[in-house]
């Protein structure tokens, strides 16, 4: 297993639109949290991709 470094880097690819609600809101969601909260934003990427994240690919 790869250590994790003292200073991570974290990258987050959005659509410039949603910035305003990132930084009032000051966090990042899921989209499974966005469904589950009826939030809307501008989606960026593929939605076949997206939708095999959320229904095939479980995060422990």
């Amino acid at each position: 297993m790869t250590p994790i470094p003292n200073e991570p880097k974290i990258y987050h690819i959005t659509h410039i639109d949603n910035l305003a609600s990132i930084a009032t809101s000051a966090e990042l969601v899921s989209d499974a949290k966005r469904l589950a909260s009826n939030l809307s934003c501008a989606l960026v990427g593929m939605s076949s991709i997206k939708q095999r994240r959320l229904r095939e690919i479980g995060v422990t």
